[in-house]
């Protein structure tokens, strides 16, 4: 009878172990982080669409400007995209 409770009590460990072992992995695999893709989307959302246009800006190594979409509302607006 004491060889039963020994196995009964191991066993109940056992499966406690298994048991809490089993939920830290699972709370490490179910993550609540975004994506970059759904950062992107937040952070555009956040700033407002009317703040982008397109502005120049100097090229590094030409003699002419480049046409990008930014909010630096310092720079010269124009009207299309243009890359150095």
């Amino acid at each position: 009878m004491k060889n039963i409770m020994k196995k009964v009590i191991k066993l109940a460990f056992v499966a406690a172990f298994v048991a809490v072992a089993g939920y830290g992995v699972y709370t490490n695999q179910t993550s609540d982080a975004m994506s970059d893709l759904a950062l992107a989307n937040v952070e555009a959302l956040a700033t407002g669409e009317d703040d982008w246009s397109y502005r120049l800006f100097p090229c590094a190594h030409k003699p002419w400007n480049e046409c990008v979409l930014s909010t630096d509302t310092r720079r010269d607006p124009c009207s299309s995209s243009s890359y150095c």
